[in-house]
């Protein structure tokens, strides 16, 4: 289903547009474009004109180089915005030098993720290596940048984290705090100029950790109050996006957002919940709340990072709801929470993305929790279809050994 709504026409709309028909384009400034594109909502007017500049500056003499960079910067800055990852690597390709930055780049586009990290890694060594410059300032800052999505893509939080700190990336480094539920250093960078100020621009996800503090800490009075803001700052955003196409990642990504929210709420809620059963040493009806859960998920086609999100969050809730009734027996605690079906279903959407290491890593999670034979046999399919990787024979070995060294007793003969 596409979302669409009537193409708002104003005055500054409209100004774009004959400007963008002049012929030759005038060269405005592309910083300025940039943040009407922004304040406005004229991505793609702005994006049109910019483009024709760069065509334009591209059949001038050597002198407009710098400015051409601007431009190019700037058309860069729109196809961010606007969620375009693809578009964006294939335009940045044209500003490098290098044949294997060009290579780098390709396999990063087809979404070959460890192939693509070990050729920027590579281009990495070839500079550090190397007793002259390489490649340009730009160029080298890309390989840097894309390595580091990827290893957040691969689930690599430590190497993100130290990345994030070694770089100042406050931003980067709230979103590895809450994954390791390290509440304490989240509560600090909440605090820092730089994420105060992503707030007061309305960036919501900066919005979103205050959520978490406030769930976190016991603060669940706070929850609604802070949950609306973040709402009211995502809606606000979802305004200023140009009318939804049939596949826009920017509206995909707040989309997502919203799920987020959502399940935030609810959260709250279940806490509260919790709360008042564990006084009264009673176990709560979660039962209609884990169905929603578990049909209520991203699409399988989805970036990895956003199913990531959602499911690290539910195991922290899991993990706070087990906390709470500590005290009650095991049989009637594993209905209180989904914890199993939420790994083994994270490992499969990683393996269908070829993430098979994210699999394995989600069902390593499983070790120390306690589960049913039917969770207990989805766990162990999902391993060994994960090492079923016909192109290594030691993953391969490595799942009939499991195979070969699992008590099969347990399962009744269709499962066997």
């Amino acid at each position: 289903m596409v979302f669409d709504r009537p193409p708002q026409v104003n005055a500054l709309r409209s100004f774009m547009r004959a400007v963008s028909s002049v012929d030759p384009v005038p060269l405005l400034d592309s910083t300025l474009l940039v943040s009407v594109a922004d304040g406005y909502g004229l991505w793609h007017e702005v994006l049109e004109l910019l483009c024709k500049q760069e065509r334009l500056l591209e059949a001038m003499d050597k002198s407009c180089g710098k400015y051409l960079e601007d431009v190019r910067r700037a058309v860069r800055q729109c196809l961010k915005e606007l969620g375009e990852k693809n578009l964006r690597l294939a335009f940045a390709s044209r500003s490098c030098q290098l044949r294997e930055s060009h290579w780098a780049i390709s396999l990063d586009i087809q979404g070959m993720v460890k192939d693509s990290i070990a050729g920027y890694e590579r281009l990495v060594d070839l500079a550090e290596k190397s007793e002259h410059q390489v490649a340009n300032e730009f160029e080298m800052s890309l390989w840097e940048n894309q390595w580091m999505l990827l290893q957040r893509e691969m689930s690599q939080l430590k190497v993100v984290e130290e990345f994030a700190k070694s770089t100042g990336n406050n931003h980067l480094m709230l979103e590895c705090a809450w994954k390791s539920q390290s509440w304490e250093s989240m509560k600090q960078m909440c605090a820092t100029p730089s994420v105060v100020g992503s707030i007061e621009n309305g960036e919501p996800m900066a919005k979103m950790c205050e959520i978490f503090l406030a769930i976190t800490e016991g603060r669940l009075s706070d929850v609604e109050n802070l949950h609306a803001q973040t709402a009211q700052l995502a809606l606000n955003r979802w305004q200023l996006l140009p009318a939804m196409a049939a596949s826009s990642p920017q509206h995909v990504e707040l989309l997502h957002t919203f799920h987020r929210l959502v399940e935030l709420r609810e959260s709250g809620q279940i806490m509260v919940e919790a709360s008042n059963h564990s006084k009264r040493k009673t176990l709560p009806d979660l039962k209609n709340l884990l169905t929603a859960w578990r049909h209520r998920l991203p699409n399988d086609h989805d970036d990895i990072s956003g199913w990531e999100e959602i499911m690290e969050w539910r195991s922290h809730m899991f993990g706070a709801i087990t906390s709470n009734f500590h005290w009650s027996e095991a049989s009637a605690l594993a209905s209180l929470h989904d914890r199993p079906w939420t790994a083994i279903r994270m490992a499969e959407t990683a393996r269908s993305h070829g993430l098979r290491e994210v699999g394995l890593a989600s069902l390593s999670k499983l070790t120390d929790c306690a589960m049913d034979v039917s969770d207990a046999f989805s766990k162990l399919r999902e391993q060994i279809l994960t090492y079923d990787n016909p192109l290594s024979d030691v993953e391969r070995s490595c799942g009939l050994n499991l195979v070969n060294t699992t008590n099969l007793g347990f399962f009744d003969n269709r499962q066997k």
